[in-house]
């Protein structure tokens, strides 16, 4: 509305002057709504005015909207704050008084409408609320209405989220609904002026105080959550002044100042001769004064500022009484409104504490973690030692450390960002990477026979100090980063999400870039030799398979890396994206452990109990079958016994007998000898086995040598 762009385009005009260093003029008067904005442009007070003067000004909130950051940018020339306007016919009328409570106001604003209808008025209304879409007040009668449901007088401002915000928002609904309407609720400064001077629509009206009096209002603080607790918006115009000008002229603003701030000048001035209300509280105790303003309003009043010091202050305003406007007139749930309003009020971070994302992602690294940990205890028992036996324990003690980097990074993503922290957490990540890869590149190196030159042949010779050296380089990037980070912490502010800190290269810090294209080129070049040397290296035979290995967890730790990019720069304003992205590289490293030291490991013990199992059934198909052919031998010679013993009827009995024992005999020699066969050919196959395992072992060995 006009209002509005009016102070919108005062402040860009003072605002524009200023950002030009302009010394035009000495001193400004402004709204304390842009404190914060223009705070970089003026003095300190404290440099100008003696201490007594700014503590007059300390009392009651009053200093809240004097002061940014523990500087004093100005002074208020007079102050404004709401109060209530109560008709006094009405109250009379029926016997009422003055709410102290919104209960009261809604249990009188009810009973009086009722009468009044039952006499034929249709036209009363009890609450103006003072909430249009596009009233400059707006903020302000919402805010301290809600300020007025705090559980003290000594309470602060109300948790967004919590219960009393709750109830503060369904009874500024309830009224509306009861006693007032919906245009009555939306209109405007002027038009809620006009209603005050009409003084025949309205019960009761929050406005500011003003010179001009509405002769059938009483004026009072208003109503709070309980009785004794109020809440009134402050504001006013504050005088600040310029710290471009030269010395001479700041001296001088001085001596103004000290004159415009005095006791006698606010009493003289601003009190009798405009009959505006001063900042200097103790002013309310001189009788003189009380018989022009009334001391006993201003005594009890609660003050309160509105959250100007929020970053754009004008968007976050704009957003806050869009979510009010949703539920006073669209029926939305208050807890939803409410979380919409936590969102764009607080700047969001991970916390180990009250932060369920954050528990979340510290729950899930230690998870990873112990998966790697749980690894390395599996390698250390008997049955499972012969399959990790390619790692010695010093490349266990590496790998672990590595690990930790890796999976503890995103913890410095936890509490409020710094520019080191940001940048810290780049650098765990590649140190991480680096101790897995440096002893690789080395062995590469090392077992290459093609190359002929000084430094292969020194890497050959120097394996562990040349993985020291890579080391060395790694821990002097630290300490510089450290000194000066690459990084700065902006403030990203979302429109109809959470608000949160985000990391960005400080592309104005030449030695902190300087610094991260070194660091990132180190890497690159380092991860650039383990590809080149790996291909290298692929027909090399003793290490061809730790080559392909490696070579294919290289690939999926590039495109991890690639991954993690594009989800970042996909969306950078989304407070979970950027919180969990590198989540996506730590999973991958997990795939990639878990299939490498425990999948790999059951398929080889998988493979070798179905390589025992084949041989077992392989020695006894072959036993079975020299069974076979020995009885069908037997057989056949007590066939050719027996046809003979029916040509020799004379002998038939005799020899039939003798020849049947005779084959019993052949018979239980033939399975017992099988038996012993059997027996043999399994000792042999046990054999056999502990001599595969030997040799399995000795592989092992030799690869681990390679």
């Amino acid at each position: 509305n006009n209002a509005t762009r009016n102070r919108n385009g005062f402040f860009s005009s003072t605002e524009a002057s200023l950002n030009r260093r302009s010394k035009t003029y000495d001193i400004y008067v402004f709204d304390p709504i842009y404190t914060k904005d223009l705070s970089s442009h003026f003095i300190d007070l404290k440099e100008l005015l003696p201490r007594e003067y700014l503590d007059s000004y300390s009392l009651n909130n009053i200093k809240d909207i004097c002061v940014y950051e523990n500087k004093w940018v100005g002074l208020p020339l007079f102050i404004k704050f709401m109060i209530l306007y109560s008709n006094k016919n009405y109250l009379e009328n029926y016997n009422k008084e003055i709410p102290k409570t919104w209960n009261e106001l809604l249990e009188t604003g009810q009973y009086i409408i009722n009468q009044e209808k039952m006499n034929n008025n249709n036209n009363i209304y009890g609450y103006n609320g003072l909430f249009g879409y596009n009233s400059v007040s707006s903020m302000c009668s919402i805010y301290q209405f809600m300020y007025s449901y705090r559980d003290s007088k000594d309470s602060p401002f109300p948790e967004i989220k919590s219960k009393n915000s709750v109830n503060a928002l369904k009874k500024f609904k309830e009224i509306k609904e009861k006693i007032s309407s919906d245009e009555i609720y939306e209109a405007d400064d002027e038009y809620t002026i006009d209603l005050l001077n009409r003084g025949d629509n309205l019960l009761f009206a929050v406005y500011w105080n003003s010179i001009y009096k509405f002769d059938e209002y009483d004026e009072s603080i208003l109503p709070g959550g309980n009785e004794d607790i109020s809440g009134s918006c402050l504001g006013g115009y504050n005088i600040g002044v310029n710290k471009y000008i030269d010395k001479d002229k700041k001296e001088a603003s001085a001596k103004v100042l000290e004159y415009i701030f005095s006791k006698e000048f606010q009493k003289e001035i601003v009190i009798k001769t405009f009959k505006q209300y001063s900042g200097i509280m103790e002013l309310y105790e001189n009788e003189e004064v009380c018989s022009i303003l009334n001391c006993d309003m201003m005594n009890k009043n609660q003050f309160i500022n509105r959250p100007t010091h929020t970053k754009n202050y004008e968007h976050y305003e704009y957003k806050f009484l869009k979510y009010i406007d949703r539920y006073l007139y669209e029926d939305e749930d208050p807890k939803d409104i409410l979380q919409n309003i936590e969102n764009i009020t607080k700047m969001y971070y991970m916390k180990f504490k009250d932060s369920l994302l954050g528990i979340v992602v510290f729950i899930t690294i230690n998870i990873f973690f112990m998966i790697v940990l749980s690894s390395y205890i599996l390698s250390l028992t008997p049955k499972y030692k012969p399959y990790y036996s390619l790692y010695s324990g010093a490349m266990w003690l590496n790998y672990i450390i590595s690990s930790i980097f890796i999976i503890y990074s995103p913890l410095t993503k936890f509490g409020k960002p710094t520019s080191f922290k940001c940048h810290a957490f780049y650098l765990l990540l590649l140190n991480g990477y680096t101790m897995l890869y440096a002893p690789s590149v080395s062995l590469l190196v090392a077992n290459n026979p093609k190359f002929k030159n000084k430094f292969i042949d020194w890497v050959k010779n120097n394996e562990s100090t040349f993985i020291n050296l890579i080391y060395v380089v790694e821990g002097i990037f630290v300490i510089l980063s450290a000194i000066n980070p690459s990084y700065t912490v902006l403030e990203v502010i979302t429109e109809d999400d959470r608000n949160f800190y985000q990391c960005n290269i400080d592309k104005n810090d030449t030695f902190g870039l300087a610094l991260l294209y070194l660091e990132v080129s180190f890497h690159i070049i380092l991860f650039s030799f383990f590809v080149i040397f790996t291909l290298i290296d692929w027909e090399i035979e003793p290490i061809h398979e730790i080559v392909k290995t490696k070579l294919y967890f290289s690939a999926v730790d590039g495109l991890s890396f690639l991954l993690a990019f594009i989800i970042y720069i996909l969306d950078t304003e989304n407070y979970y994206i950027d919180s969990l992205y590198p989540l996506s590289i730590l999973l991958v490293l997990i795939v990639k452990h878990i299939y490498l030291f425990y999948v790999r490991i059951l398929f080889s013990i998988d493979n070798n109990n179905t390589a025992k199992e084949r041989e077992i059934i392989k020695d006894s198909v072959r036993t079975s079958g020299k069974e076979r052919s020995n009885n069908q031998s037997t057989k056949g010679t007590t066939d050719m016994i027996t046809q003979n013993s029916i040509k020799n009827s004379n002998n038939t009995y005799q020899i039939s007998n003798t020849t049947d024992r005779n084959s019993n005999t052949i018979n239980r020699d033939s399975i017992t000898a099988n038996r012993n066969s059997i027996i043999s050919n399994r000792n042999s196959i046990n054999t056999n086995q502990n001599s595969i395992t030997v040799n399995q072992n000795s592989n092992v060995t030799n690869v681990e040598g390679s």
